[in-house]
């Protein structure tokens, strides 16, 4: 029982590591009809693969963000193993829907992306070149100074969630290079480890498989049938 209850944690705990590698530099332009507004630059360059490494109190992960057009598209691919459980799962945003898909099972789930807002939810939601006032002053976003990772000269930030929770992070061009949660004892350390600009990235790879099951998922009615239960 205490080995599936760590395993349900781990899980846990590297989708929210995905979900803000995903998330940051997203804004409400992206929940949007991009085809009635511009496109905007997510990112400060055309194209990239970015792959991490994250450390969860002595768990290893790896992620790899895929993403072109200034991050208008983009995906990311991550993997862990934990007590011979081995998880592989897929996250990107396709006509105003956000997949997460599990690609050891060929299946997966579509939802609403989140909105953006100055929630604790989209709290990663940022573009750290115009972070608004109010943001900044809520969760206490601070540049804190400066760090070399792969050769990229990165801005760091530290912000916190709440009383308990904080997270620093380290941007390069608006893209995540290191970023460090910690929560009630929690800590989970994710840090870029190889980085290649302008890769051969073909459209293909930002579609779901034909093969998948995908089910459709509203959080605010599971949010609502779970209160009940």
């Amino acid at each position: 029982m205490q080995c599936c209850i760590k395993l349900k944690a781990m899980k846990y705990y590297i989708l929210i590591v995905t979900f803000i590698i995903f998330s940051i530099s997203c804004n409400s332009e992206q929940n949007t009809d991009k085809s009635q507004s511009p496109k905007h630059k997510y990112y400060g360059i055309e194209k990239a693969k970015v792959k991490y490494s994250t450390d969860l109190m002595g768990v290893q992960s790896e992620s790899v963000l895929y993403f072109k057009d200034y991050g208008n598209l983009k995906i990311t691919d991550s993997k862990a193993a934990y007590m011979g459980h081995e998880s592989h799962s897929r996250q990107f945003t396709k006509d105003g829907y956000l997949y997460i898909l599990d690609m050891n099972n060929k299946s997966g789930s579509k939802m609403p992306p989140p909105q953006a807002s100055d929630s604790v939810l989209n709290i990663e939601n940022i573009d750290f070149d115009n972070i608004p006032q109010k943001i900044r002053t809520k969760y206490e976003i601070n540049k804190t100074g400066t760090e070399n990772i792969l050769g990229k000269e990165c801005t760091i930030y530290s912000m916190k969630i709440r009383n308990t929770a904080h997270r620093v992070i380290s941007v390069w061009k608006n893209i995540p290079m290191r970023i460090e949660f910690i929560d009630e004892g929690i800590h989970i350390k994710t840090e870029a480890v190889e980085l290649q600009e302008s890769p051969d990235l073909p459209d293909s790879m930002f579609e779901v498989p034909s093969n998948f099951e995908i089910k459709e998922f509203n959080p605010a009615q599971d949010t609502s049938n779970i209160n009940k239960s």
